[in-house]
């Protein structure tokens, strides 16, 4: 159950940082219609990549969440949401996965009980 929690939380957080990049992302390369656009399976090797660098989000979003609630309005909560999303991402792409394919496996994991239980069994392992 934490794993899945875990990844809700992380799916939200991945979600934000998305909409928060979103503008250059569209302004840079037109996206495919959703129903062409299907994810590859995950392998093997990117599941332990995607439990090690969960690991680290998941520390870096459990600093930010406290951050925000301190921030003292919208602006500071803002400069404090930049500065994790960098962090984020360099965390993830320091594990060897994109941002992108980062998502995907989340929102895969969250449709896919069985994916989830892998991934679970690799961060436990």
């Amino acid at each position: 159950m934490a794993l899945k929690t875990t990844l809700t939380r992380t799916g939200a957080a991945v979600a934000a940082i998305a909409l928060m990049t979103s503008g250059a992302a569209f302004a840079q390369a037109p996206q495919a219609p959703a129903a062409q656009t299907q994810a590859e399976p995950v392998t093997e090797a990117e599941i332990t990549k995607f439990a090690a660098a969960n690991k680290q989000v998941n520390t870096i979003i459990t600093k930010m969440s406290s951050e925000l609630e301190s921030a003292p309005d919208a602006s500071k909560a803002s400069e404090i949401q930049t500065s994790y999303q960098q962090k984020i991402e360099s965390a993830i792409t320091q594990e060897g996965l994109t941002t992108n394919r980062y998502t995907e496996i989340v929102q895969m994991a969250q449709a896919d009980p069985a994916l989830t239980n892998k991934i679970i069994a690799e961060m436990e392992g």
